[in-house]
């Protein structure tokens, strides 16, 4: 079991996975001092068939930013979302077997609605010739797996150029084992 542990938590998220089982405390999204300025919640798609990958992802996303972090295992269910909520920008994990994702990255850059939200791509490996085809697409950044999930948040705003970028806590990460 991994603990994230700060005073600042005021809500407990569990988060279970064929392996193993993390017990996280989310922070508080609002800013206590009165001073600083607001920033505006941002809203992540976030399209990934592994389900304990997509958790994680949701979790440590959630953990680390201010973000709102919408989720769906396939692409029908993923433009459906794009189209209801409009999110901010749209992460999807490719993999080489599932050609739907990138008939959905088609459908996403033809859509006059969706063609705006900016996409990053977590794909297995990335290579040079990958570079066109993703350029091509319009796609903002591709990050290669296995990724620092600590540093993700970072990764992703950098793509999208984004100020508002927050780290919600700083906190200590603590193993427990369990007895």
């Amino acid at each position: 079991m991994l603990m994230i542990l700060n005073e600042e938590f005021c809500e407990t998220k569990t988060c279970s996975t064929s392996n193993s089982r993390y017990r996280a405390k989310t922070a508080k999204n609002q800013i206590d001092n009165p001073n600083e300025r607001r920033l505006p919640r941002k809203q992540i798609l976030l399209i990934d068939p592994e389900e304990d990958l997509r958790e994680v992802i949701k979790t440590g996303l959630e953990l680390t930013t201010n973000w709102n972090i919408l989720t769906t295992h396939d692409s029908h269910n993923g433009l459906h979302l794009a189209v209801n909520e409009q999110p901010n920008a749209i992460l999807i994990n490719i993999e080489k077997k599932d050609l739907g994702q990138i008939g959905l990255l088609w459908q996403l850059r033809q859509s006059q609605q969706l063609r705006q939200i900016p996409i990053i791509l977590l794909l297995d490996r990335i290579r040079l010739s990958d570079r066109k085809c993703l350029n091509k697409l319009e796609i903002a950044g591709a990050i290669a797996k296995p990724f620092d999930m600590v540093n993700l948040g970072q990764q992703i705003a950098s793509f999208l150029r984004w100020d508002c970028y927050t780290i919600t806590h700083q906190s200590y990460i603590k193993k427990v084992h369990k007895d």
